[in-house]
């Protein structure tokens, strides 16, 4: 995770490669700085096949940061976009 941190402070990755970054913070138990990330990334962009497995991940962040309302919320918009 530490190259990846490094580009990641040195603005050098595209948002897959910050997404990539955010899931393994996710996995490693850094939510917060994962929720950050994925706010940055994500938060303004349409759900699609593409992102939608961020999106989730994104909505367990912000549970995991006891953001339950926002979590749910993310989790409402990503049902919407699967039916």
């Amino acid at each position: 995770i530490l190259p990846l941190m490094d580009a990641l402070r040195q603005n050098q990755l595209d948002d897959k490669g910050r997404l990539s970054i955010a899931q393994k913070l996710l996995e490693a138990g850094d939510a917060k700085k994962a929720q950050k990330i994925y706010q940055e990334t994500i938060e303004n962009k349409k759900i699609t096949e593409e992102n939608k497995y961020s999106w989730l991940n994104y909505a367990q962040a912000l549970a995991a940061n006891k953001k339950s309302n926002e979590a749910i919320t993310k989790m409402q918009k990503l049902q919407e976009y699967q039916e």
